[in-house]
């Protein structure tokens, strides 16, 4: 949506620190609403760790889901859900599962509806679980969904899942076409090359399809 990142307008779901939503909002110009359930979250963000509401960064303190659900149809860009579950017993510990549910992706689709994108910080160790929730992200955004999820023996269950609004045969571009699009946001802004993003592509990027996982 939006051909200037300029007009692009961001929900990020999950205040934390506020680095996030200040480094989108800094590096992107796009502008950012952060929601944040715990208004102790907020104090503790701004107080000390120096983050700040702005013209391009508004702050609303409000349960995740009934904030997504009282937005309006094709509201958001890009939706980003990046939320604990606080509950370490749970094998999904991000995002909470009331973000996941079917009833919640079809809001979440629908908010972002016309090209947006929703990108969804997911934390699950349990398989099974993972891939019932990567299907309702497919049923919910077109069928194919793409994730960014460490394959080593070490690794955590962190991933990383980016699903597209949209009907469109030639998404995902090739992988080698994505590196080079990172390469060149990493030399524009170099705090990201601490992450190896580009590098990481290569045996973390997955296509997910209704038929299979693969890379592309």
């Amino acid at each position: 949506k939006g051909e200037e990142a300029a007009e692009r307008e961001v929900l990020v779901v999950g205040l934390a620190g506020g680095v996030l939503p200040r480094f989108i909002g800094r590096y992107f110009g796009a502008h950012v609403t952060a929601v944040e359930l715990d208004p102790v979250v907020c104090d503790f963000a701004g107080r000390y760790l120096g983050f700040k509401p702005s013209e391009s960064l508004s702050v609303v303190t409000a349960e995740g889901m009934e904030y997504i659900r009282g937005c309006k149809d094709g509201r958001w860009d890009i939706a980003i859900l990046d939320v604990n579950a606080q509950s370490p017993d749970n094998p999904l510990e991000a995002p909470p599962e009331e973000f996941v549910t079917k009833e919640a992706l079809a809001h979440l689709a629908r908010v972002t509806e016309g090209g947006g994108v929703a990108v969804i910080n997911m934390l699950c160790s349990d398989e099974a679980l993972f891939d019932t929730i990567i299907s309702r992200v497919q049923d919910a955004f077109h069928g194919t969904v793409c994730t960014l999820r460490g394959i080593e023996e070490d690794a955590d269950e962190n991933c990383v899942v980016f699903a597209v609004n949209r009907h469109d045969p030639s998404w995902p571009p090739p992988l080698k076409v994505l590196q080079e699009r990172v390469e060149k946001l990493e030399n524009a802004v170099p705090q990201l090359k601490q992450f190896g993003l580009s590098t990481r592509m290569n045996d973390q990027w997955r296509v997910v399809t209704r038929h299979r996982s693969k890379k592309k």
